[in-house]
């Protein structure tokens, strides 16, 4: 709630004409005239998917379903979610052999300007991410750049990540997150 006001303040900020007037502004509109007017709006009213992921490796050899793997690499490429915005918890190994559960160290961002992926060291069980998705480009970002705001010319970046899940016996890599998608009219 919090983060959706911040930004709709940001993009929205009223502009007064000099008299006292304020301009209307508008985040999203239907096709048949209803209006969401602040990013809290759209949230509020949009689809929100819910995600929980296991992952596995197949052994190829012999088709069976463990987490043998023959050579480490990237198991998601790098890209960009669609939605507006992606809250998840950091992933967690899970450790069928002792019912165990330990962070995982194997999901990576693109940082503005930079060739190489960065990995993100998770520190706390607690830990919630928020990334921003493709969809600031589409919903966002033009409402700014058509603002009267002082913050014209600023642009949210959608965050590319990538996992790249390593070698691990007897695991499997759980995460849960929750995907925020504007209203599906609009």
């Amino acid at each position: 709630e919090m983060l959706s006001r911040a930004i709709s303040v940001l993009i929205l900020e009223e502009k007064s004409d000099g008299m006292g007037k304020k301009h209307d502004t508008v985040m999203l509109e239907t096709a048949n005239g209803f209006t969401f007017e602040t990013l809290s709006d759209v949230v509020e009213n949009g689809e929100h998917l819910e995600h929980f992921h296991s992952y596995e490796r197949t052994d190829v050899k012999s088709g069976s379903s463990t987490t043998a793997i023959d050579q480490p690499g990237t198991t998601i490429e790098m890209h960009l979610d669609q939605g507006l915005f992606l809250i998840f918890t950091p992933g967690r190994h899970y450790n069928s052999v002792d019912d165990s559960l330990s962070m995982a160290r194997d999901f990576f961002i693109q940082l503005p300007g930079q060739d190489n992926p960065v990995l993100v060291e998770f520190q706390e069980d607690d830990d919630l991410v928020v990334l921003i998705g493709d969809g600031v480009n589409q919903y966002v970002n033009s409402k700014i750049a058509g603002s009267g705001s002082s913050f014209r010319g600023f642009q949210l970046r959608a965050v590319p990540h990538a996992l790249s899940i390593q070698q691990n016996q007897q695991q499997a890599r759980v995460w849960y997150g929750r995907m925020g998608l504007p209203p599906a009219t609009a």
